[in-house]
């Protein structure tokens, strides 16, 4: 039984049904907050061309969501929440359950999933990083970011870019050179992409230093508590 716990199938079929199962009431969750209605309700740029609207939110960058309570603007800066919010609506207008299926139920698995895959690459103790794997993707400290749509097309997205990148980086030295530059390219892409999402993901460079480092040699008991603590955080 505990061998087959051991596969990475196994573990991700498990870790896919177990998170679906947790978050499949966040499916009915309407528009959640003033984020969520400033975002889309009352956002009339949305009804631009997408293109107009695209160069828009680039040049935004004082939009901000939390005028209403702080009264006065604050300077955020980040269209990917813009641009996935308006390509969501000029596919299925308006609908709460779209945006919460693709951009926070979908992208939550599959950050949790990259996750695994990360923590697996870098720790030898696999039912270890498999168990606390699952502990985070099912944390009710994520409420907040899948049951709001906001949290969705800008936070969990730029996690999303940010943990592919690291993906990318960490399989990038197992394959040809060709390939390597290919992988690196696509680490900064996403590693770009990520920015835009969430100031929370500059911290990401620190973090890929000890990732590099860990990979290089597989981790003791303590040493792999800390990485995935770290990580999980």
């Amino acid at each position: 039984m505990l061998n087959k716990l051991r596969s990475i199938r196994i573990q991700i079929l498990i870790l896919i049904a177990i998170s679906a199962i947790t978050w499949s009431t966040s499916l009915n969750s309407q528009f959640s907050g003033y984020d969520d209605v400033r975002l889309i309700l009352e956002n009339k740029a949305l009804e631009n061309s997408l293109l107009s609207s695209l160069d828009n939110f680039w040049n935004n960058y004082a939009f901000s969501y939390n005028s209403n309570w702080s009264n006065q603007l604050t300077v955020i800066f980040r269209p990917l929440e813009q641009y996935t919010a308006v390509f969501g609506f000029k596919i299925w207008g308006a609908s709460p359950w779209h945006y919460h299926f693709f951009f926070n139920f979908l992208v939550h698995i599959s950050n949790s999933v990259l996750l695994l895959l990360i923590c697996r690459n870098l720790i030898k103790y696999q039912l270890t990083v498999f168990a606390a794997i699952l502990i985070w993707a099912v944390h009710p400290l994520h409420s907040e970011a899948i049951n709001m749509i906001s949290s969705g097309t800008g936070f969990l997205l730029a996690h999303f870019f940010c943990f592919l990148a690291f993906c990318m980086i960490l399989t990038s030295n197992k394959t040809e050179s060709t390939a390597q530059n290919l992988k690196l390219l696509l680490a900064s892409i996403f590693l770009f992409m990520s920015y835009l999402g969430s100031e929370m993901t500059l911290i990401a460079p620190l973090v890929l230093i000890t990732i590099i480092y860990g990979s290089k040699q597989k981790l003791q008991l303590r040493k792999s508590i800390l990485t995935i603590s770290s990580l999980l955080i």
